[in-house]
């Protein structure tokens, strides 16, 4: 099976420390994988978390952070797998520092 990007959503604040996007209907099961990138004025890795639906929540790993700017503004890439449906799961970050930026994909295959 090839990979398949199924969704992207990006969440396009500029003056806050968080984000939340929210995953739709029917776009993820078992075994998908979901990245989470964002960037902030800041260097700290923030906290990533979903929160838990029937189904379970997933579990958030930080695969790669960037600074940039002498540390003034950082990137970074959270990954997790999907344990079922999400729908409705919300992904957040919090703990930013001013003006943050969040996209969030979903693959399969």
């Amino acid at each position: 099976m090839a990979i398949s990007l199924l969704y992207g959503f990006q969440n396009a604040t500029n003056t806050t420390t968080s984000f939340t996007m929210t995953l739709p209907a029917t776009v993820t099961q078992a075994g998908d994988i979901l990245i989470c990138e964002f960037a902030h004025r800041g260097n700290g890795d923030c906290t990533v978390a979903g929160t838990t639906v029937t189904t379970g929540g997933v579990t958030w790993t930080l695969k790669k952070s960037q600074l940039f700017g002498s540390s003034a503004f950082s990137g970074k890439t959270y990954w997790a797998r999907a344990t079922g449906d999400h729908q409705g799961q919300t992904v957040t970050g919090t703990g930013l520092t001013n003006s943050c930026a969040a996209i969030l994909t979903v693959y399969r295959g």
